[in-house]
């Protein structure tokens, strides 16, 4: 049994999915975070004023992006073989 418990407060909103044997615990954490949180009003109407929450979008079409999605793997291969470097890495923790 799971609950969902929604808290708000003061412009602020906090979801929390729980047992049932955890929902006073939930909702005592829940209440103290929202209690806890503080506004800077300069900051609020220096965003608001400046129209810095003005965003420009831009449409994207998943389906029409001009690259072949086709289903198949693409893979190089390797017409020279692999050498394997019988040279040691040297251990760069070991001090001497």
């Amino acid at each position: 049994e799971k609950y969902l418990i929604e808290i708000m407060y003061n412009y602020a909103k906090i979801e929390v999915m729980v047992n049932e044997d955890s929902i006073n615990e939930a909702l005592c954490y829940s209440v103290n975070i929202l209690n806890s949180i503080e506004y800077n009003n300069n900051v609020i109407n220096n965003l608001l004023s400046d129209d810095t929450l003005n965003y420009t979008e831009e449409e994207f079409n998943l389906f029409e992006t001009g690259v072949d999605n086709s289903n198949k793997l693409e893979y190089i291969e390797q017409t020279e073989p692999i050498e394997e470097e019988n040279e040691k890495l040297p251990d760069t923790d070991y001090v001497s």
